[in-house]
């Protein structure tokens, strides 16, 4: 499958695009870098400073917080729509995270001083770039207490003295 390396026709299909004129969508997307990974290519290694943001625009990263031992405290994957290095860009300590694409993946990437100068300059971008960071931190801080619903329930029955598990309770829908 070819994916587009056209800079700003990636950038339209990011979440930071929203509500952006078409000159400030030029401007940001004139700025980034595109940056394209092949499954099991690094974007990011443990402890190494972080200094700009990755607006992941294809393809899907594994992102590992490790401790000090090299143990994985937490993973969870990266996406089209989502960033990485927004928060940690502006901490002085490098992080021990591993990003890895497990798949090809492409993203587009600002240095950290140019995305903070956008986000002054063009709100809707500093808006959209703030809900994502949100949203990632609820999805960690809430991962186990917010349960997920399931996309499909299926089952399956062999007999009539089954049947009665497989309706939807008081509608008389049967699965």
């Amino acid at each position: 499958m070819a994916v587009t390396t056209n800079k700003l026709l990636l950038f339209k299909s990011h979440e930071c695009s929203k509500g952006l004129s078409d000159e400030a969508l030029q401007e940001i997307s004139d700025a980034a870098e595109l940056v394209q990974l092949d499954s099991g290519e690094y974007l990011h290694r443990a402890s190494q400073p972080i200094e700009s943001v990755y607006l992941i625009v294809h393809g899907r990263l594994s992102q590992t917080l490790l401790d000090i031992h090299g143990n994985t405290l937490l993973q969870r994957y990266l996406t089209r729509g989502t960033q990485f290095g927004a928060l940690a860009a502006a901490q002085t300590e490098p992080v021990p995270v591993d990003v890895i694409a497990t798949e090809p993946s492409a993203a587009l990437k600002l240095d950290f001083e140019t995305a903070l100068r956008f986000t002054r300059k063009h709100a809707a971008f500093g808006l959209n770039l703030t809900r994502l960071i949100a949203a990632m931190v609820s999805r960690v801080l809430m991962s186990d207490r917010t349960p997920r619903k399931p996309a499909l329930i299926a089952i399956f029955h062999e007999s009539q003295a089954s049947r009665p598990l497989s309706e939807l309770k008081g509608t008389g829908v049967i699965v």
